[in-house]
């Protein structure tokens, strides 16, 4: 390459070449409550406006800093100045735009926080005086301005600085080029936290070289200590434009050359390195690795694709690649890591085909995460709008979203360029909107770096000086790319749920559903009448109020995904009813709109009035048709001629009516169902003649069950006309069951009401008639009823389901009830616990069930070993290494005892080590696991007639005694078989229609001593895979080991993860897993189990991540564990079974929560509402979750202390089971299993 164009390209490097490209702008879909946007801001003159480095503020804001030339604005000289920028949270401008310089021309080329002083960012920049060019240096506060400035150079050299960073000690170091007679040379200086001079060096070649980046160990958090030197990378200029990158390793204490080498990596080409960093925290025990990002650019194509090398601490390559979009130039400018090592690469991607590729056009800002093994690009996206963008610097935020910054560009006229700052919030998987960005199909070229130690020069100049600086505002315009709304209204409400506070006005608990986590920045809340008064906010909540307006807002920004409970809120003088209009705001990216909800309230509430049966029974449907009139008149027959509402009635007439349509002014009456002046009710204007029907239904009844009859009724007359106070009876089946007398008290509703048992089955008429006596003239026997029941009472007791209740930890214990068995399985059948395992004594061979007293035989047992036991279709099975009763698998029928073995159920044999190690019942049938060859490969399933391969011809395993399938479950409905396979499948599969695939890059096991790897797999809370064994650890696709995985991980259906830290254990580690009381429990043998000291068993807390104790469970070899129940009494029933031991979880009192023991849930099954009734009011505040079948709580609401009572609505839940659970805040726990209908 000529040297004339070091200056366009290489000198420049992060303010020209690598910032050549185009605008994006957007906001999109949220997440972990943070929006995405992707804009460009500049002023409307065509101006030189690119930003270098854009950082997250601790606020969730970001600050930018940028060029700006040519700037009508400019301060001294308008050919540059330095440029700072403020957005808050969602994208938009926060203040006017800031410019800083002074008389020459300042450019922008690097910035990093700081912890340093009162500062808040280092800026590495440049100004040019015309006759020279100097490296700045200037610290500055959260506002941008100067805390102190410093000069390095003189008016008549040429030094232009690149990078800065702040070192572990807080003094920073920054790099960049000198150049002298048409040679460049690499130049560094370290400047304390004042901006004193520690030193200063220079380092020269044979060949010119040009710094670019720097990176200091000791800036990585936890990183490597001992490291105490500095690297840094750039570009040396070749013969024949043949130029390398070169990394140079400088003593950071001297400034002393330590060594440089440089890399040839891609042939024919020359290679520019625009980054590099350094870490140790992805490769335990390492003294440091390092990673170089750049482009290699074809000496005869000029095609440029992006490169990532990798060497260890001493400069030796361990890897490199090329990454290439097929006739595309692409450019990486900056990297940062994840949380787990990978990469996240931005710079550009330049179509040159013709036409252009959509997806890069004229050259687009590009985001590319890159596995940590270089060897999987996991996506690759452009980002398109305008003429041209590009990406200068991403930062790797919370879940890893990134925030980019570079600039794009636009024809504005044709004839000149008009340059914006770029900013885009990508979620974690680098998306922005529907409309705003692509994804780049990118080949990966491996490459052997060619290494060449070099030797150089040091010197040190003395130029260095105080530069003072000078600040100006101006406003910039703002363009966001457009795209489809952020927020979808339909998926979101609202539950006012009333609460009595002790004070005489209506309290309400706020409860927020936002199920799809769409971006609302704050809550709107309105009432039609009266004030709210002392609003408490939950923690992380805000809540503002004034009159009758109250604003609520998350600590995050955003509201939270999920059920939420910002807080609660009192009303006073209202008039009923009141309606309460509740609107969410977004306002992300450019995008602003409202999402509005009415609700109705009445306050105070109205007491909660129902027809219930007793004690010992819960209310069936109701039977009765049209019992709040909300149809009208319908369903029901009368005694008296019908007149339409909007008539008044005389005697003998009925209608049904509102309160706005009375019609006689001496009536008041208030719908009893909702409180509201819309609300139906019956009116009925009676006859002098007692027992006229002015009700009728028929309904169907049952011999000997009982039912419950309620209606409300209310005295139609407003005052006191000494009227005779009507009279009104309940009869079924032609007999009086209950009398009321309404008395003259203005809209006041009486309950009528009665239990009734049947004598007959069929029809049977229900009734209510007017008794005696009547006024003579008829007068003042006017009345209305509203909301007629009738139930089966179903005799049924719901009582505290004491086998989950948590006791106090001082009274829960491990009994043994036995020492002489060795189990490997256990299950539950005939209300019997059933143990398999290894055992022969007393008439118990391999097999025995324990019915909560005794021991019982099933039958004479196996001559083998019992390995695994399962109930499918209500029938016995049991697998192991045995040849009675059946080869290798029993099927058993019947009671225990009274039940027997089938003689004739098909075995499944074959191979030198032959048994059945796991089952699983599944609605596809019985499936099968172990090492066998007959009839199928090592996994079966039994359809009722016979056995089938599973997968296109089963799963290989190693001719081991360990290899086998030795681990079944289910995840999200699909079968998963883990334990020790052959290749290509690692240990671990999912059925995919007829093919085995692995989850990820699978589980890796111990070399040597793998025992049977995979021995439990279990889907437990919202949707994770927890898989148990003895294993080394779990790979993601990539090939990319996840730490602390080792005996246990779990697999979310795209990625492995830890469970806390893994298990600490001696080649045993998990054996069995089971859901007790909705969590997650872990058998085993094990010294500590996330870095806790827990042996035998341990309990996953969801809520903390990390696993607690069950008691103090004795360090023994637990093979498995299972809930048993022998009779309603019993407490905690978790058994484990082992080496020579069965262990039973309970109280020791049996006395565990005298103050809540029991609790009725009616309707149950449910289809709308489910009433939860304490058998007392309650001592403190309760929660009360709904939990699905996976874990997931999918709705919370509260029991007030001193309520007894609360209703919760399931009406939009699927089908299905879910678990009732009521928790006090002191880890007590109380359970239901509720069928939704």
């Amino acid at each position: 390459m000529k040297i004339s164009n070091l200056k366009a390209l290489l000198i420049s490097l992060n303010t020209y070449y690598l910032k050549f490209i185009f605008i994006v702008s957007f906001v999109g879909i949220c997440e972990h409550a943070c929006a995405q946007f992707q804009t460009a801001v500049g002023f409307t003159f065509p101006s030189n406006e690119r930003a270098v480095r854009g950082l997250q503020t601790n606020s969730g804001n970001y600050f930018i800093l940028a060029d700006n030339n040519n700037h009508p604005n400019g301060i001294f000289n308008p050919s540059g100045d330095l440029q700072y920028l403020n957005l808050n949270s969602t994208g938009f401008l926060l203040n006017p735009a800031k410019l800083l310089g002074q008389d020459g021309t300042e450019s922008a080329a690097w910035m990093e926080k700081t912890s340093c002083g009162n500062g808040a960012y280092i800026i590495a920049a440049n100004e040019d005086f015309g006759t020279g060019n100097n490296m700045l240096a200037i610290l500055i506060d959260i506002n941008g301005n100067p805390i102190w400035s410093r000069n390095i150079g003189s008016n008549f050299s040429r030094e232009e600085a690149t990078c800065i960073k702040e070192d572990g000690n807080g003094d920073f170091i920054m790099v960049g080029s000198r150049e002298s007679n048409g040679v460049y040379n690499i130049q560094a200086v370290k400047l304390d936290c004042n901006g004193n001079q520690i030193w200063y060096r220079n380092y020269a070649t044979v060949n010119s070289a040009i710094a670019t980046s720097v990176t200091s160990f000791a800036t990585q958090a936890s990183s490597c200590a001992s490291s105490s030197n500095y690297f840094v990378t750039g570009v040396i200029l070749g013969p024949n434009g043949n130029d390398e990158l070169f990394i140079l390793n400088i003593d950071a204490t001297t400034g002393n050359l330590i060594w440089i080498t440089s890399y040839d990596i891609a042939p024919n080409a020359a290679e520019y390195a625009t980054c590099i960093q350094g870490s140790c925290l992805f490769n335990a025990g390492s003294l440091g690795e390092i990673w170089v990002s750049g482009y290699s650019t074809d000496l005869n194509s000029s095609l440029s694709q992006v490169f990532m090398m990798k060497t260890d601490i001493n400069g030796n390559p361990l890897w490199a690649n090329n990454y290439e979009i097929v006739g595309d130039v692409e450019a990486a400018s900056h990297f940062e890591f994840t949380n787990i090592g990978d990469f996240m690469i931005t710079g550009r991607a330049e179509s040159l085909t013709f036409p252009p590729r959509p997806a890069t056009r004229t050259g687009n800002c590009m985001l590319m995460k890159l596995a940590h093994s270089g060897n999987q690009v996991i996506w690759n996206r452009a980002y398109d709008q305008g003429f041209a963008s590009q990406g200068n610097s991403v930062e790797v935020l919370n879940n890893n979203s990134c925030f980019i910054s570079g600039y794009s560009y636009k024809a504005d006229p044709p004839s000149a360029f008009d340059f914006n700052v770029l900013t885009i919030k990508t979620d974690s998987s680098g998306r922005t909107g529907t409309t705003c960005n692509h994804n780049l199909i990118t080949d990966i070229i491996k490459r052997n770096p060619i290494p060449t130690l070099l030797t150089s020069m040091v010197s040190s100049p003395i130029d260095f000086n105080v530069l003072p600086l000078t600040s100006k505002t101006y406003q910039d315009t703002q363009i966001f790319c457009l795209i489809t709304p952020p927020s979808k209204c339909d998926s979101l409400f609202t539950i006012l749920n009333p609460f009595n506070n002790g004070q005489a006005i209506c309290c309400f608990d706020l409860f927020v559903n936002n199920p799809t986590a769409n971006c609302f920045n704050q809550i709107l809340l309105n009432l039609s009448s009266g004030n709210i008064v002392n609003p408490i906010a939950n923690p992380n909540w805000m809540i503002n109020s004034s009159g009758n307006q109250m604003t609520i807002a998350h600590s995050s920004g955003f509201i939270p995904a999920g059920y939420v409970n910002p807080g609660n809120f009192c009303v006073s003088n209202v008039t009923n009813p009141v309606t309460v209009n509740i609107s969410y705001t977004y306002s992300s990216g450019g995008v602003a709109g409202r999402c509005d909800e009415h609700l109705m309230l009445q306050c105070p509430a109205p007491p909660f009035q129902s027809c219930r049966c007793d004690s010992n029974a819960i209310a069936g449907p109701n039977l009765v048709q049209n019992g709040d009139f909300s149809l009208g008149n319908v369903g029901f027959t009368n005694g008296y001629l019908y007149m339409p509402p909007n008539l008044g009635l005389s005697n003998g007439r009925y209608s049904v009516k509102n309160s706005t349509n009375l019609v006689n002014l001496a009536w008041a009456c208030v719908d009893h169902t909702l409180g509201t002046p819309l609300g139906n009710f019956l009116a009925v204007d009676a006859t002098t003649v007692a027992g006229s029907v002015c009700w009728r239904q028929i309904v169907n009844v049952n011999f000997g069950v009982n039912y419950s009859f309620c209606a409300f009724v209310n005295n139609l007359v407003n005052t006191s006309n000494n009227f005779t106070n009507p009279t009104v009876e309940l009869w079924i089946l032609n007999t009086l069951q209950a009398t009321i007398t309404l008395p003259e008290i203005p809209d006041n509703w009486i309950n009528l009401s009665a239990n009734w048992t049947s004598t007959v089955n069929g029809a049977v008429p229900i009734e209510i008639r007017v008794g005696a006596p009547v006024h003579p003239s008829g007068s003042g026997c006017d009345f209305a009823v509203d909301d007629i029941a009738f139930h089966e009472c179903r005799p049924i007791v719901f009582h505290l389901d004491t086998c989950c209740t948590v006791c106090n930890p001082v009274n829960l214990t491990w009994t043994t009830l036995s020492n002489q068995f060795f189990i490997t399985d256990m299950t539950v059948y005939d209300n019997k616990l059933i143990v398999g395992g290894q055992f022969a004594f007393g008439g118990f061979n391999a097999i025995a069930a324990w019915d909560g007293s005794n021991w019982l035989p099933l039958g004479a047992g196996f001559n083998g070993t019992v390995e695994a036991l399962e109930v499918h279709n209500g029938k016995l099975y049991a697998g192991g290494a045995f040849s009675n009763n059946g080869n290798n698998i029993a099927e058993w029928s019947g009671t225990i005892p009274g039940g027997s073995w089938n003689p004739s159920f098909p075995g499944l044999t074959g191979g030198i080590f032959n048994r059945v190690t796991s089952l699983l019942s599944t609605p596809q049938g019985l499936v099968a696991g172990g090492a066998f060859q007959i009839p199928a490969n090592n996994i079966a399933r039994w359809n009722g007639i016979n056995w089938t391969n599973l997968g296109s011809s089963g799963i290989n395993v190693p001719n081991t005694n360990s290899g086998g399938v030795h681990g079944l479950g289910l995840f999200n409905g699909n079968l998963v078989a883990g334990g020790v396979f052959s290749p290509p499948l690692k240990n671990i599969a999912q059925l995919n229609g007829n093919v085995w695939q692995n989850l990820g890059n699978g589980i890796n096991l111990f070399i040597g001593n793998n025992g049977e790897g995979i021995k439990a797999i279990l889907q437990f809370d919202n949707n994770k895979l927890a898989v148990g064994g003895r294993f080394q650890e779990a790979v993601n696709a990539g090939n990319i080991v996840v730490a602390n995985t080792q005996f246990i991980a779990q697999w979310d259906g795209n990625n492995w993860s830890s469970m806390s830290t893994g298990v600490n254990s001696s080649f045993e580690g998990i054996y069995d897993l089971i859901i007790h009381c909705g969590d997650l429990y872990a058998g085993g043998l094990f010294g500590s189990i996330g870095s806790n000291p827990i042996t035998g068993v341990a309990h996953w807390d969801a809520n903390s991540n990390s696993w607690l104790s069950v008691s103090n469970h004795s360090n023994l070899l637990i093979r498995a564990l299972e809930n048993f129940r022998s009779n309603a009494g019993s407490a905690c029933d978790l058994y484990s079974g082992g080496e020579v031991t069965l262990n039973h979880l309970k109280c020791a009192t049996q006395i565990e929560n005298p103050a809540a023991t029991f609790f009725k849930v009616f309707p149950n099954p449910v289809s709308s509402n489910l009433i939860l009734e304490l058998d007392h009011a309650a001592a403190k505040e309760l929660l009360v979750f709904i939990i699905d079948i996976n874990g997931k709580r999918s709705l919370i609401q509260k029991i007030s202390k001193g309520k007894s009572r609360i209703s919760l609505d399931l009406s939009e839940f699927q089908k299905g089971v879910y678990i009732l659970e009521i928790f006090d805040n002191s880890s007590k726990k109380w359970y239901k299993k509720v069928l939704k209908e």
